[in-house]
């Protein structure tokens, strides 16, 4: 199944470079493979308590995201890719293959729910679409990859069953976050945008990253102090809000990405709002950050966007009805000319016209008849004035044979 052939994209078409990749499905299955292990290198580098129980994993967003545009034939690159990058991590063939699994069981529930329940859209254009993300794809797919994670590490004594909860709960969010940021993001940027790309709109997008780079970098890089970072962290939303009614998802996933990536990058060195706390707070301040700006700006971009689309819906609209109407107008007027023209031909046909009716007066014997002015005239007269009748003159065999009867003779008893 090509992308151009999936039913999850009613509302957009892809962009040339996932076309290009649908085509190809070896490229497909070497790239999704390629770009899994090293985002799951990325993820590895966070790891907590366990060297294969990390809080950041972008990795689960790109197995649903991978799944949701090239089908269920790539589910052996996600495999592969999860397999290879926790062998490389150092991890167990029998860790490797209980996470491969739950990797890929993870990214197939996702992406099939997402498609078959929600009927989801790449773009997420629609608030249906956000939030059937948010509930099947963010929150009860990550639980199937945290639960078969959480036994593997747990088989493989990586992990005692007495941190069990705790290695869920980690897993369960870095794989929720990694839906939520790096799911979207791959989604939203693997449609064609819909506004056309200006001069003017570029000078606002570079203005948007020139200015929202150093506000995080400001908030999350140690430059203030964490009590002042802190109070800060809401300094985010504005950016995020413009991203959302001026790009947007594809400007709201980019947003985030960049928002998330620094604020990770910040929080890894100790430094930022977040630094300065024990883990568990830590992490709860982090993510419940991460997902009030991701939900939020997601959010408005769905509404925003479609918002958008239902005016350019009625304009649409508006103008095939004005145009049916001027045609329907043009049709009823030519009816009316070609009625009025048949209406004026009849008249003139009546005007032509002359009828007798009524109770003509006639003389039984000399067969005259009387006018209305009281003059007695000849038939033929009567009639020639008032119809169009003309008369020619000849005689009947009767009246032949009473005046000529010698010519009746002659002619064998014919009249001529």
């Amino acid at each position: 199944m090509t992308p151009s052939e999936s039913r999850i994209n009613e509302a957009a078409a892809f962009s040339p470079f996932v076309l290009s990749l649908g085509k190809h499905p070896w490229w497909t299955q070497l790239i999704v493979a390629l770009v899994y292990v090293a985002m799951a290198s990325v993820g590895f580098r966070f790891a907590t308590f366990s060297q294969n129980v990390t809080l950041v994993w972008p990795p689960s967003g790109i197995g649903i995201a991978a799944l949701l545009l090239f089908g269920t034939r790539v589910w052996p690159a996600i495999a592969v890719g999860s397999f290879c990058a926790t062998a490389i991590d150092g991890g167990s063939f029998m860790l490797a293959g209980i996470t491969a699994a739950g990797n890929v069981l993870e990214a197939a529930f996702g992406a099939y729910v997402l498609r078959n329940a929600t009927h989801v859209h790449c773009d997420l254009g629609r608030v249906r679409d956000v939030l059937g993300f948010l509930v099947l794809g963010v929150a009860i797919a990550a639980m199937i990859g945290a639960t078969i994670g959480t036994l593997a590490v747990g088989l493989d004594g990586t992990v005692l069953w007495t941190e069990a909860g705790r290695a869920w709960r980690t897993w369960w969010v870095a794989d929720a976050m990694g839906i939520l940021v790096m799911g979207s993001l791959l989604l939203s940027w693997s449609v064609r945008s819909e506004q056309p790309w200006t001069s003017l709109r570029a000078v606002e997008a570079g203005t948007l990253v020139l200015t929202l780079f150093p506000v995080v970098v400001l908030i999350y890089g140690g430059v203030l102090p964490a009590e002042f970072s802190h109070s800060l962290t809401f300094l985010t939303f504005p950016f995020v809000i413009w991203a959302a009614l001026r790009f947007g998802q594809r400007g709201v996933t980019a947003t985030v990405a960049v928002t998330i990536a620094v604020a990770i990058w910040g929080t890894v060195r100790g430094e930022g709002p977040f630094a300065n706390q024990t883990f568990n707070v830590a992490v709860v301040f982090f993510y419940g950050y991460t997902a009030a700006v991701a939900v939020t700006g997601l959010l408005l971009g769905a509404a925003t966007t479609e918002r958008r689309r239902f005016a350019e819906e009625l304009q649409r609209i508006g103008f095939d009805l004005e145009i049916r109407v001027h045609e329907r107008t043009a049709a009823l007027q030519e009816e009316l000319t070609r009625r009025r023209q048949i209406q004026d031909d009849l008249q003139d046909a009546l005007a032509n016209v002359k009828t007798l009716s009524g109770l003509l007066p006639i003389c039984s014997s000399c067969k005259r008849i009387r006018d209305d002015h009281g003059y007695w005239t000849q038939v033929e007269r009567y009639l020639t004035e008032h119809t169009e009748a003309q008369f020619s003159h000849g005689l009947c065999p009767e009246c032949f044979r009473t005046l000529y009867p010698e010519y009746m003779e002659k002619n064998g008893g014919r009249s001529q």
